[in-house]
């Protein structure tokens, strides 16, 4: 066999191992003892590891481990906890993404990253009892021998109990419990006793990432009625101590999200910088939707021509072009595409808008035959990547939308 054969053969062999064994993750955090188990294979698990496809991971006693994949999904595993890397796919060149987990048992929080966003219906956690789908999400997994709980800190996920028909959506601030025997699932909201313990299991004091679990502010209100009710019940000091350890456990973990955003995110934690508008004599096309907020009854919803609040559909987009040559009227063609009001017709509002250019914010205003408040919010990264904001119009005929929307640079 000759020289170039042999180099053919290798590059073929190489290519083959890269498809086949391509690095999907990498540890970002392990306090404790770990181990992969690849191939049939057990080898111990290091803040140096890198993770494969089919991968499984399981932690002993007092183990903390945070895992980082390419799509910036953040995984945190708990003590004595085992989990599966099923199936990954994150290839943007071809439009290609899937992220399949297994948990087995052990207590688990995951942060979707940008297969959650590019394509939610591709993302899948599963345990031994019930499979759950994402809307760009927090989830915190604990399992226990005969019990699993679900929560949802922020989003909204959706929960189908294996090998039956039963299945329900569970919004930011709400959870739920599911066995074998399960044959109602009740949702439940989240106190914070609920989630003291489990906070405990995964918190890596040392890592930038998240791993202190927190509701989002913008939960359903009763969630925020059971917190309230639950710390009445303590003593006036206790209740004071309390309420001073938790401002600075929010506070800490505020701040950590912000380091790891700056990290992963590519700054888009930070507000654009006014020298970016001033400099900048361009127009941009922004686009985005509002899937990342769970219903919300005074928050987060669509009161459709039956007058009825419901979900805001998941193809309601919104999109208008920012222009930054301009002093004023910066932003324009503004447009909410709502598909279905609940009678199979759609509506389109429209508006525009300005922008504070020293504090990146923007104010939105109702256009044509739209009504309502109009609108605000903020620009985020170096080069005014990402708008989040809330919106408050309605169309002639009293159509409304009320919520939160993220909208990408085009």
């Amino acid at each position: 066999m000759n020289t170039f054969s042999i180099k053919i053969i290798f590059l073929t062999l190489l290519l083959f191992s890269t498809s086949v064994f391509a690095n999907v993750a990498k540890v970002v955090a392990l306090v404790g003892d770990a181990t992969i188990t690849r191939e049939g294979k057990t080898i111990d698990l290091t803040k140096e590891s890198i993770l494969l496809k089919h991968d499984e991971i399981k932690t002993s006693n007092n183990t903390k481990v945070q895992l980082l994949f390419k799509d910036n999904t953040i995984i945190s595993i708990g003590n004595n906890s085992t989990f599966q890397i099923y199936n990954y796919l994150y290839d943007e060149e071809n439009n290609k993404f899937e992220a399949k987990f297994n948990m087995f048992k052990g207590t688990f929080k995951t942060i979707t990253g940008k297969i959650g966003k590019k394509a939610p219906e591709n993302f899948l956690l599963k345990t031994k009892t019930a499979s759950i789908g994402i809307r760009g999400t927090q989830i915190v997994i604990s399992i226990e021998d005969n019990q699993e709980k679900i929560f949802c800190t922020e989003g909204r996920i959706f929960v189908q109990k294996n090998n039956s028909n039963l299945s329900t959506s569970i919004n930011a601030g709400e959870f739920i419990s599911v066995n074998q025997n399960t044959n109602k699932l009740e949702v439940k909201t989240i106190k914070p006793s609920d989630i003291k313990n489990i906070n405990k299991s995964i918190s890596i004091k040392s890592n930038l990432a998240v791993d202190n679990i927190t509701i989002k502010e913008d939960r359903p209100e009763k969630a925020e009625k059971a917190e309230k009710a639950e710390k009445a019940e303590k003593a006036e000091s206790t209740k004071s101590t309390k309420s001073t350890k938790s401002t600075k456990s929010t506070e800490s973990a505020e701040s950590a999200e912000s380091a790891i955003e700056n990290t992963i995110d590519d700054d888009l934690s930070e507000l654009t910088p006014e020298s970016y508008f001033e400099n900048n004599n361009s127009t941009a096309t922004y686009k985005g939707d509002f899937n990342n907020y769970g219903f919300n009854n005074g928050q987060q919803y669509l009161k459709n021509v039956n007058n009825k609040k419901v979900e805001i559909p998941d193809d309601t987009t919104i999109q208008m072009d920012i222009d930054f040559g301009k002093t004023n009227n910066q932003i324009s063609n503004g447009e909410i595409k709502i598909n279905d009001v609940g009678d199979s017709t759609s509506r389109t509002l429209t508006f525009d808008g300005d922008i504070n250019t020293s504090k990146s914010t923007f104010d939105l205003s109702p256009t044509g035959t739209t009504k309502g408040s109009g609108g605000s919010g903020k620009i985020y990264g170096s080069e005014a990547d990402l708008i989040k904001g809330e919106v408050n119009m309605s169309s002639s005929d009293n159509i409304q939308i009320k919520g939160n929307f993220d909208a990408e640079k085009q």
